[in-house]
């Protein structure tokens, strides 16, 4: 993610077909400043996860749909049993990379989703 950036940049899922919003599983958002942080109503801050600009990093998210609540790892160092945006959430059809507003960029490796039972 630039230092550039404007704004935040998402990886967002989804309980809906590409290119509709409703029915919102997990939000996690990346802030120019080092901010990360869940929506859930509002920014939801996430103490000791912080985001480098301008540096490549591993992130994982790990979503439990049961529970709708999802963990959130930035180089090793984990957030766990955040809560989904939605709490009825209980699928994902669709997850968004994308920047939150205009003049923003979040570039991506490499992807992987694994789905298990």
């Amino acid at each position: 993610m630039p230092a550039t950036n404007k704004s935040c940049v998402d990886i967002d899922a989804y309980d809906c077909p590409p290119d509709k919003y409703q029915r919102r599983a997990f939000h996690a958002r990346f802030y120019p400043d080092g901010v990360v942080s869940y929506y859930r109503e509002q920014k939801n801050p996430i103490e000791g996860l912080k985001i480098k600009t301008n540096a490549w990093q591993q992130v994982a998210i790990r979503a439990d749909l049961k529970a709708a609540t999802f963990d959130l790892t930035i180089e090793g160092h984990t957030a766990k049993g955040l809560p989904f945006a939605d709490p009825t959430v209980h699928r994902i059809q669709s997850i968004a990379f994308c920047p939150n507003t205009s003049n923003c960029t979040l570039y991506l490796d490499d992807v992987e989703v694994r789905v298990s039972p």
